[in-house]
């Protein structure tokens, strides 16, 4: 679902739109199971709950939310979208969003403030090497994140290929060198990339599309 839907989000950003609302409920399927990002262009959300938030200022999902777009920053990127996705990343392996609270600002402030989770300690079956990856993409500095949604996608395709081949050490060094890797080639506009991969888990059945 991921490595389909990054062309798309990447391009949007080289064209200078950032959605500002990743979630799972923005993600749409048609009847082949083709996902599609929906609600690019969000300027007002009236529900406030404890997912879901807009003020004249703030637009967005607290739960899905980076850093910078609670902050109310201006000078938002793509980064932030990647933020949301990796945050998606995190549900879709353990069925449960990386951060909890029971209000939006607590869930902001939780988002802020709160150590990235350790996914081990609800998916102790995945490689270690996974918690690089979501370090990587959920980092507080955005300059440490991934700078497109493919570079995301590279690190979690590597990481699947080298599960399959067996090999704890040549996990750690090949996708630590992905994640490491700073690029500076444009990201892909191949929008015809259809690839679902994401890892099998036992809890796929949990996560709400």
């Amino acid at each position: 679902m991921l490595a389909r839907l990054a062309p798309a989000l990447d391009k949007a950003h080289t064209e200078g739109i950032i959605h500002r609302d990743i979630k799972p409920a923005n993600i749409l399927f048609d009847e082949d199971g083709n996902p599609y990002l929906s609600d690019f262009g969000i300027v007002k959300l009236t529900h406030a709950d404890t997912t879901l938030t807009g003020t004249a200022d703030t637009i967005g999902t607290p739960a899905y939310m980076s850093l910078e777009q609670a902050r109310t920053e201006k000078d938002l990127d793509g980064r932030s979208d990647i933020y949301s996705l990796v945050v998606i990343l995190f549900e879709m392996l353990t069925g449960e969003q990386p951060y909890k609270a029971d209000t939006p600002v607590g869930m902001v402030v939780a988002h802020i403030q709160d150590p990235i989770p350790h996914i081990a300690e609800k998916r102790a079956d995945l490689p270690a090497t996974t918690q690089k990856i979501i370090d990587k993409g959920l980092a507080k500095d955005r300059a440490d994140r991934f700078h497109t949604s493919q570079e995301l996608v590279d690190a979690l395709r590597m990481l699947a290929t080298r599960i399959e081949q067996g090999g704890k050490e040549t996990i750690d060094a090949f996708v630590t060198e992905l994640v490491d890797k700073k690029r500076d080639k444009s990201p892909s506009t191949d929008s015809n990339a259809n690839c679902c991969y994401y890892f099998h888990t036992r809890r796929a059945s949990n996560y709400p599309h």
